[in-house]
């Protein structure tokens, strides 16, 4: 995307705002929209059971307690969503990913319990398929054989956010033909999503 921004500034940073390209990302405190404020940082979920949202020297991670001691810490690792209505978030264990059980919900600015998840029960064993990631991510290279669970990720090979090349096909070919014709208008090695046909669209991912 940085190779399209030469050519494309406008509309790249019109781009890098755009719920596409923040709709996943690694975590920091720049992208997790959550407090870890003191006060605003609790999920609640009865008088004894508590997930806080804690910032430690290894990261941000999501506590959970019971009657005051600590059970299970699990990292913030990967943000998915762009906060438009809200964000939840994936911890690696090994190279297999899972989703914690607190997200956030951006309509009453406070954490909530994940989608899906049962309000009483705590779990941090919900893994993370390539299917999820085929939508949330450029790209994700998926290292376990097929019939493998949970699914295995190489975490270095990783493309967060939805880029250029999601949808525009590999530009390796068409920058280089541009920068050495910057006369030419055809587009050359350029995918556009208008003109695709219904099973091209479909393979997108």
């Amino acid at each position: 995307s940085e190779a399209c921004a030469n050519c494309h500034k406008d509309i790249h940073e019109d781009f890098i705002h755009t719920p596409h390209h923040l709709t996943s990302a690694l975590a920091s405190e720049k992208s997790i929209m959550g407090s870890f404020a003191s006060g605003s940082n609790i999920y609640h979920y009865d008088l004894v059971r508590k997930m806080v949202m804690e910032k430690r020297d290894s990261g941000y991670y999501e506590i959970f307690y019971k009657n005051g001691v600590q059970e299970t810490a699990r990292r913030f690792d990967i943000v998915i969503g762009s906060g438009t209505r809200g964000q939840t978030y994936l911890s690696w264990v090994g190279n297999s990913l899972f989703q914690l059980p607190v997200s956030y919900f951006t309509h009453t600015n406070d954490w909530a319990n994940s989608p899906g998840y049962l309000p009483h029960k705590i779990e941090f064993n919900r893994p993370i398929i390539a299917r999820c990631l085929e939508c949330h991510s450029t790209y994700a290279n998926r290292i376990s054989a097929p019939d493998q669970q949970p699914e295995a990720f190489d975490r270095h090979q990783i493309i967060y956010g939805i880029e250029c090349e999601k949808c525009h096909g590999p530009a390796a070919k068409h920058v280089a033909f541009q920068t050495q014709h910057p006369e030419e208008t055809n587009r050359a090695y350029h995918l556009n999503p208008d003109t695709m046909s219904r099973q091209q669209n479909l393979k997108l991912d």
